[in-house]
């Protein structure tokens, strides 16, 4: 199915530089998680390494957007659903990994949680497709996405991080709505896809979201919500043990 509409340049940067940013990010969290011996600050080759990883997980999903297959609603689960939840899956695999334990437990929980900030301007530019008509307003705030509220709270705890302590019982019920939000714009998103078992029939339809650089919402900026949730849940789960 096309895009009901063609988008702007200025709605099409606004992605791009957000899983810019995401690609910035993960890349320092890497080298600063994995600094040792006399590099105390950053680790380099490990650094180099998540870059090139973001850079292939990017070029993945640039290609999916190609192929005239992900863009195909007749079954459920859509061909380009089963790419997102397969990657989905796989950021699990990375929290739950080795490189999680060493993200969660080499970074300082400030980072944790205030990188989730970049939630604010996603959502800002979710409204800004729905009202171009690409995206369904049900998956904005003025919808059924309440993903905004984990944003402003993690810019809140963010300064009160900085302040100081803040108990682990606020952090984890923080990160337990932020998380339930989360699951909440995935399944509104996968109910207003136009496919056999559609449930929210929106207007437009949920299809752009498989189109570059839109693919980048589900694929990197969902993925990167999802990861920073479970690696705060590790975070958490460490300091109970010390």
């Amino acid at each position: 199915m096309p895009l009901p509409n063609i988008p702007s340049v200025e709605l099409q940067a606004g992605f791009l530089l957000i899983a810019l940013f995401l690609g910035v990010w993960w890349t320092y969290a890497v080298g600063r998680a994995y600094a040792s011996g006399t590099d105390t600050r950053w680790s380099t080759p490990k650094a180099m390494v998540a870059l090139g990883i973001f850079v292939l997980w990017g070029v993945f999903l640039f290609g999916v957007s190609q192929q005239e297959w992900a863009h195909q609603f007749d079954t459920f689960p859509p061909p380009g659903l089963r790419v997102f939840l397969g990657l989905l899956l796989a950021t699990v695999v990375i929290a739950f990994s080795p490189i999680g334990r060493r993200l969660a437990t080499g970074l300082p929980m400030i980072l944790l949680v205030g990188f989730q900030v970049f939630r604010l301007p996603t959502e800002w530019l979710i409204h800004q497709a729905a009202n171009a008509g690409i995206a369904p307003m049900e998956m904005t705030f003025q919808g059924r996405n309440f993903d905004i509220v984990t944003a402003v709270l993690a810019l809140v705890l963010f300064f009160a991080l900085r302040r100081g302590a803040v108990s682990v019982k606020l952090l984890m019920g923080w990160n337990i709505l932020g998380l339930l939000l989360l699951l909440n714009v995935v399944a509104t998103g996968i109910m207003a896809m136009p496919h056999p078992l559609q449930v929210l029939h929106t207007n437009p339809a949920n299809v752009w979201v498989t189109y570059f650089p839109f693919i980048l919402l589900p694929g990197v900026m969902v993925c990167s919500a999802l990861l920073g949730h479970l690696l705060v849940f590790r975070a958490l789960a460490a300091q109970r043990k010390h």
